[in-house]
């Protein structure tokens, strides 16, 4: 399994571009919810929900994704956003050995 997956959406023309989508942990056993990971977005930090999700208002443009959680290794990734886009990035996080 991909450490992430990003998949571009088009809104409505005008809307305001977001970066959304779920922080899980993966193990052999499946994959679960990591509520209150924190999503580094261009520096500025925000935090997943109870079910590991988040979503963050951007401009278009080139973004910079850390995603960071206790017991588990960081993933970062970079994202292009274009003007009528949203882009969803999910992050699949391996427990830390």
């Amino acid at each position: 399994m991909r450490e992430q997956e990003v998949v571009h959406f088009r809104t409505v023309p005008g809307k305001a571009p977001v970066l959304f989508g779920q922080v899980q942990a993966v193990d052999d056993a499946g994959r679960y919810p990591m509520a209150t990971s924190s999503v580094s977005v261009d520096g500025k930090v925000y935090y997943t929900n109870a079910l590991g999700a988040y979503r963050v208002p951007v401009a278009v443009g080139k973004h910079q994704l850390v995603v960071e959680h206790t017991g588990v290794r960081s993933s970062r990734a970079s994202v292009k956003v274009e003007p009528g886009d949203s882009v969803q990035v999910n992050f699949y996080l391996r427990y830390a050995d």
